[in-house]
């Protein structure tokens, strides 16, 4: 069985920021070797994401030692948005390294 980037990281977390406003934080991990795809070309892809869904996205530092957990802060709707987007990504280079590693 081939596992996708949505088996391959079930850990999600809500916690309430702000609830006058309604805005959430919401992480999830993501393994590191895929953040510069996420990040994009001088942070183009990430930028276009937190602008497109009016989301703040946090990436750890590659010396921090809890390392996969991304975190989005916003509207639930708009984080659940940027999340799933993020996940798309990884899973579309995660299925690409499966192929490529199959032939």
């Amino acid at each position: 069985m081939v596992f996708g980037a949505y088996d391959s990281y079930p850990v999600y977390r809500f916690d309430t920021a702000d609830d006058e406003c309604g805005t959430r934080l919401f992480q999830f991990e993501v393994d590191p070797q895929y953040h510069s795809k996420i990040i994009g070309a001088k942070g183009a892809v990430i930028s276009r994401i937190r602008t497109d869904h009016n989301v703040r996205i946090n990436l750890p530092r590659r010396d921090d030692p809890d390392n996969s957990t991304i975190s989005i802060l916003g509207l639930e709707a708009n984080a659940l948005a940027a999340r799933d987007e993020i996940l798309q990504i990884v899973d579309k280079h995660v299925s690409w390294n499966l192929r490529i590693a199959l032939t």
